[in-house]
């Protein structure tokens, strides 16, 4: 038995495939042409995620190499 998606959910990233059908990817190493690439993806969708508001988020100081900041749930 194949996997199936529910036709509604296949359909929700057509309009960001079809925009992103004449894009050439980024070169592999360019980290930052992919970083410039999926920032504004993960801006406008992170917001769009609702955060539990059981859960308590605590934000460190401190980044990683990469510039990424580390977060614990607490």
């Amino acid at each position: 038995m194949a996997l199936g998606l529910d036709p509604e959910i296949a359909a929700a990233p057509a309009p960001m495939a079809g925009a992103m059908a004449d894009a050439t990817p980024p070169a592999v190493g360019d980290v930052v042409a992919r970083r410039a690439l999926w920032e504004p993806i993960l801006a406008a969708s992170s917001p769009a995620q609702p955060f539990p508001e059981d859960v308590r988020r605590v934000d460190l100081a401190d980044r990683t190499f990469f510039g990424m900041c580390l977060v614990r749930g607490g």
